[in-house]
């Protein structure tokens, strides 16, 4: 398991411009959700999302302030249900 990396093919999610389920211009998790059999189906068994955590977004979003609270902006904290 430690090395599970090796094997890994990566899809990495840029949440805020991937897929938008509710028709408001942002991607959400319930877009990253409804696509997960599509990354699979690339052969990819990995998803990295970039940041989408609170941040004064200073260093592109690396520089969380929260890391229990999603970006409401970019995500609804509904979709986490």
């Amino acid at each position: 398991m430690a090395n599970w990396f090796k094997d890994a093919v990566i899809y990495q999610i840029y949440p805020q411009s991937y897929y938008d389920t509710n028709a408001d211009g942002i991607g959400d998790l319930n877009g990253i959700r409804e696509k997960l059999g599509y990354i699979q189906s690339l052969g990819c068994n990995t998803v990295w999302l970039s940041p989408c955590f609170v941040s004064p977004f200073e260093d592109a979003g690396y520089d969380v302030m929260m890391n229990t609270r999603l970006d409401s902006p970019a995500m609804e904290k509904a979709s986490m249900i």
